[in-house]
């Protein structure tokens, strides 16, 4: 018994590292995209700013092909080492990153060929052809770098180290900052500066990655005898569905910048990209804290441990909850004063229409903060067809009515971000709850409670949150800070004691306590 406690507390506190140092990188990932987005559009324009987001979507549409083979990847890794089957493992291992080179290489034609013509697929100012056009290169081929190099991350999740993952991350977004800063100051400014840096970090992503990757599953060993047909069959029959999910994640999401580009206009484009670039860091954030969870999950469901499986999904949700909520209501509510700030180079209509597209783009995150770990359910049971099917029929519906609205209306920008919003917002509620509900075998509400919860929590949120606003005069980048941090403070105080009941409570208190002690 006491072996067993001494376990638990160790897998609490390894959550915590873990949870801990993914927050310390996704504050300083926030802070260095605040200030480089605020930054390059001062220093290049806000009508280009939004093809280095474009550039993220389409290398999002790549991805539809390579996450058949990765989505699943770590998962079966991770079960098979932790059941000490280790010649499965690297079955599964030597085939996914022998089939990730052989991809890199074929996809690489197209996409030149794309590059080259890239002024004939969507609307570039001409003075900006041959930036955009070096831009889109070096991000791509620091895409092919990652996808050729993506089975290291296996090491970490395995073994429960995302700390080290962060720990890369962390140190290679300031460099990338700090690159780019060196770049836009001493230099003639250009677009392509944005991808070389990336390149540049990238490759000493890789190169620590493969160093975690030698250091913590010594037992893994990239060998063309261990490729394996029926391992990469059994990755695909259950990853083929994660890439049709994927594409349905484009047609929900991913087609906004490319629609705005082709109906509307670039200008309108780069609004909407810099109206989610903080949103799209908190759904990071929001993802990270869930991910945090999963080698745990996935560790407990390989030893058939049920019961215990459910009660952690739960409690995950509750944590992603009350540290997603806060920042999300934040910036709903303090938004405009933010944006007023943060991008002066604005006119104020500009700046308002920024506001209510961050707001449409939060709309199904206030649910998605406290829903995400459900994702992880079903990727981990391996249950992922019913879903990816339902998700493609609403991501199809989605962009026929975008394409409509855009077309017939004067709606605009705010069909395309608003639509998806809508469609995102209505699958959480009523689908993902009762099917995560319905493969675990227990009652179809049992999910809903923390949701309800959760929307509690949210309301209350708001509201206090608005009154402080309104007792508060906000003009200068300090008071915003100091009102915000107030706020912060009052907000994760009621998450608390709104979210939690009392042993989760108490778990989470002696959980930080042992931490704080042991410092």
């Amino acid at each position: 018994m006491k072996k067993d406690s001494g376990t638990e507390v160790r897998k609490d506190k390894q959550i915590l590292i873990n949870m801990i140092i993914q927050i310390i990188s996704f504050v300083i990932n926030v802070a260095i995209s605040f200030f480089l987005t605020s930054f390059i559009v001062e220093k290049i324009g806000k009508e280009v700013f939004g093809f280095w987001g474009l550039a993220n979507n389409f290398i999002s549409y790549i991805t539809v092909f390579t996450i058949a083979l990765n989505s699943m990847l770590s998962r079966f890794v991770t079960i098979k080492l932790h059941q000490n089957d280790f010649e499965s493992a690297n079955k599964y291992f030597s085939s996914v990153a022998i089939a990730n080179i052989v991809l890199s290489i074929i996809l690489c034609i197209p996409t030149i060929m794309m590059i080259l013509l890239l002024e004939k697929v969507i609307n570039i100012p001409e003075d900006f052809i041959f930036d955009v056009k070096l831009l889109w290169l070096f991000l791509f081929c620091s895409f092919f770098l990652n996808l050729s190099t993506s089975v290291f991350d296996v090491a970490t999740f395995a073994k429960n180290r995302l700390d080290l993952s962060a720990s890369i991350n962390i140190k290679s977004n300031i460099f990338r900052a700090l690159l780019l800063i060196v770049l836009f100051s001493c230099i003639s400014p250009h677009l392509w500066y944005i991808g070389i840096a990336f390149l540049i970090c990238t490759i000493y992503m890789v190169v620590k990655k493969y160093k975690f990757y030698k250091e913590l599953t010594p037992d893994l060993i990239v060998a063309k005898r261990s490729f394996d047909w029926k391992s990469m069959k059994e990755l695909l029959a259950v990853g083929f569905w994660n890439s049709v999910n994927q594409l349905n994640q484009i047609f929900m999401t991913g087609l906004d910048l490319l629609l705005t580009n082709i109906f509307i206009g670039a200008t309108d484009m780069s609004m909407l990209s810099v109206a989610k670039t903080i949103p799209m860091q908190l759904q990071i954030f929001v993802q990270m804290i869930a991910n945090t969870f999963t080698p745990q999950l996935t560790i407990t469901y390989a030893k058939k441990g049920l019961n215990e499986f459910i009660k952690q999904v739960i409690f995950s949700m509750k944590v992603t909850g009350f540290l997603g909520s806060v920042p999300i209501i934040g910036l709903v509510v303090f938004g405009k004063d933010f944006f007023s700030l943060w991008m002066g180079s604005l006119s104020d209509s500009e700046i308002i229409k920024v506001h209510m597209l961050s707001i449409l783009t939060l709309l199904p995150m206030l649910c998605d903060t406290i829903v995400n770990p459900l994702f992880n359910v079903n990727t981990i049971t391996t249950r992922v067809k019913i879903p990816v099917i339902t998700n493609l029929v609403i991501g199809i519906l989605n962009v026929c009515i975008v394409y409509l609205l855009v077309k017939y209306t004067n709606l605009g920008v705010f069909a395309v971000a608003g639509v998806s919003a809508i469609m995102v917002l209505l699958r959480m509620i009523l689908f993902i709850p009762v099917y995560s509900a319905h493969i675990l075998k227990v009652k179809w509400s049992t999910f809903y409670w923390v949701l309800l919860r959760g929307g509690l929590s949210l309301i209350i949120l708001t509201v206090v949150f608005m009154l402080i606003h309104n007792l508060t005069n906000i003009t200068s980048w300090f008071s915003l800070i100091i009102i915000c941090m107030l706020a912060g403070m009052f907000g994760y105080i009621l998450n608390f004691l709104i979210m939690f009941n009392k042993e989760e409570k108490r778990i989470v208190i002696n959980v930080l306590k042992q931490k704080l002690n042991k410092n």
